[in-house]
């Protein structure tokens, strides 16, 4: 299992997103090396493809995939995706990307919610997705230690999110 890589593809994603404007090649830098890391993940275990693709394609269908570095990235794990013959648990992934795709688009609305009611932090903190990660260990289609897994790249997405404000 891969709990450092989760931790740091979770940090490394909010760097970019936070300091990609101040920092354009380093940043660039660290999101094809972020990239890299989650293809080669993405090739070598299905369960963890089915997490990240949902991430990835999530932020696609989203409009997220924001910066040049992030576009980068995007196309790197599409191309070690086509190259690695990537198999994926479809019921997880889809059932992830469409949690992965609402917590995109409520995250967007409630950056300007001035209301601090239960969706304002269910969507500022994206539990949709999370919610969905534990559900599909409820349902047995995934092991408990991907939730651990997926709470720890949370831990370190949010962890850059407090380190690297914007």
């Amino acid at each position: 299992m891969y709990l450092p890589e989760y931790f740091l593809i979770g940090l490394s994603l909010k760097a970019i997103d936070n300091l990609y404007e101040r920092k354009r090649v380093l940043m660039s830098i660290l999101a094809v090396l972020t990239a890299f890391m989650m293809g080669l993940m993405i090739i070598s275990d299905k369960y963890s493809a089915s997490i990240f693709l949902a991430i990835v394609l999530g932020s696609v269908l989203s409009k997220k995939v924001d910066n040049l570095a992030f576009a980068a990235g995007t196309i790197l794990i599409a191309i070690m995706v086509v190259l690695g013959q990537v198999i994926v648990v479809v019921p997880l992934f889809l059932t992830l990307l469409l949690s992965a795709v609402l917590d995109e688009y409520g995250n967007t609305r409630v950056e300007k919610r001035l209301k601090k009611d239960t969706i304002f932090y269910w969507f500022r903190y994206r539990f949709s997705m999370k919610t969905c990660v534990f559900g599909t260990v409820l349902l047995n289609w995934l092991n408990p230690i991907y939730f651990i897994a997926f709470m720890i790249f949370e831990a370190g997405y949010h962890l850059g999110e407090w380190k690297f404000k914007k």
